[in-house]
């Protein structure tokens, strides 16, 4: 008689097989089996809380790798702690378009560093406070090789924006600060409640009512001054246009000035052709001639300094008013 086989053996037997096929299709169904992937380490100073092993790796947005590993490497000549985090990338999510590859992939990485590749940590949600490794071009911030682990090659890292924050508040003498705030604040509270500053304010408010009331007195005595003023300028302005009258046109003195003189010029000059005539007819020697001469001679300077009194005033009308 046959035996029966056993029931145990045959489940364990269909469990095996049942694991057998998913880690298969796992396996061969996602591709990552064929796939060759690369591997690189990157140097971290500050915690790395919120990175975990599966972590993704970033590059432009594009998942291109995943974290393998986090440790921790202790110095103890300086006595600091680097925490080194391996990644492995996946290259077939690079797609290159200038022909076949004839470079390893460290070395384009390595002109990558050069143009300013870096890794950063990077927060990955707001809500679990997961990080991610974002790898990008920071061309201004310095290449740093830790070379501590000679394993895989070394990507260079760079400060988050968070930490350099938190690195500059840790460098900031806050207490220092806080006590010098509140020292100054006693201060000023001691300033304003004190009995001299009390008295100083009552001073000032007093001062500003009596400089208000002095300048009230002051603007009612100025306002009757202003009308006084304004009516001299009228004034003023009035007599300044009959002056100015009284000196120009036709009707003005030094227009009247120059028709007496121009008749006194004709009467100077009829004088002396009726005394010529007088010479013609009496004898050279005569008494009368020397008086005639004599008249003559002063009837002369006479015309002579009318006539420059004549130009003078023609020139200078207004010094019948004002003088010379």
């Amino acid at each position: 008689m046959a035996k029966s086989a056993s029931k145990t053996r045959i489940g364990l037997f269909v469990v095996g097989a049942v694991s057998l096929a998913i880690i298969a299709v796992a396996v061969f169904g996602s591709g990552s089996f064929f796939t060759d992937k690369r591997y690189y380490v990157m140097f971290f100073d500050g915690t790395v809380k919120g990175l975990t092993v599966g972590s993704p790796v970033m590059f432009h947005g594009v998942r291109i790798g995943s974290v393998t590993s986090i440790s921790l490497i202790f110095n103890t000549t300086n006595m600091t702690v680097t925490v080194p985090v391996v990644v492995e990338f996946e290259p077939d999510k690079v797609k290159r378009i200038d022909g076949p590859d004839t470079e390893e992939m460290e070395d384009y990485v390595k002109k990558l560093v050069e143009k300013g590749l870096r890794g950063q940590l990077q927060l990955q949600s707001f809500v679990t406070g997961q990080l991610m490794i974002a790898i990008d071009f920071f061309p201004s911030t310095p290449v740093r090789y830790v070379g501590l682990v000679k394993e895989y090659p070394e990507i260079p890292t760079t400060p988050s924006s968070l930490e350099q924050i938190t690195k500059t508040l840790e460098n900031l003498p806050i207490q220092e600060f806080v006590a010098k705030l509140t020292k100054t604040i006693d201060g000023l509270n001691a300033l304003v409640n004190s009995p001299e500053a009390m008295a100083s304010l009552k001073s000032v408010r007093e001062g500003l009512h009596e400089t208000a009331d002095i300048m009230k007195k002051v603007n009612s005595q100025i306002e009757p001054i202003i009308v006084n003023l304004s009516a001299t300028t009228v004034s003023l302005k009035s007599a300044t246009g009959k002056m100015d009258a009284a000196l120009s046109g036709s009707n003005g003195i030094p227009e009247q000035l120059t028709q007496t003189l121009s008749s006194a010029r004709e009467t100077l000059e009829n004088v002396r052709k009726t005394l010529a005539a007088m010479e013609n007819t009496t004898s050279e020697n005569s008494i009368l001639m020397n008086e005639v001469g004599d008249t003559l001679q002063e009837l002369s300077q006479a015309a002579r300094s009318i006539r420059v009194l004549s130009d003078f005033l023609e020139q200078h009308p207004d010094s019948v008013v004002w003088g010379k």
